[in-house]
């Protein structure tokens, strides 16, 4: 993890309050669909969300955004237990992201 500058913040976080004063730091948050994204959500920072072909049906079908958070982006897979098209477009989004940043 040091290798890729990643820091756990487990030890850190007693409380969904000590998780949203986290998300304040962060430019983006990446999850798949848990409370600590819905939290993110629900307090307006941006979140991408992997969702199973499998997903609760309240994600609805064949969308990217959700009308819960306007602040989430959603990520699907077309087949069941496949991750390949989700991760590389999300990989091709956060490169963006980046190089949006550094200019």
């Amino acid at each position: 993890m040091q290798a890729h500058n990643v820091v756990d913040l487990g030890p850190y976080l007693h409380s969904f309050g000590d998780t949203g004063r986290a998300y304040e730091q962060l430019d983006l948050f990446i999850s798949i669909d848990t409370g600590a994204a819905h939290l993110a959500g629900a307090l307006n920072r941006p979140v991408w969300v992997l969702l199973s072909q499998a997903c609760d049906h309240r994600w609805y079908d064949c969308r990217r955004y959700t009308p819960w958070y306007a602040s989430m982006r959603l990520y699907r897979q077309e087949r069941l237990g496949d991750w390949s098209v989700p991760l590389a477009d999300m990989s091709a989004e956060l490169a963006q992201l980046a190089a949006a940043k550094r200019a």
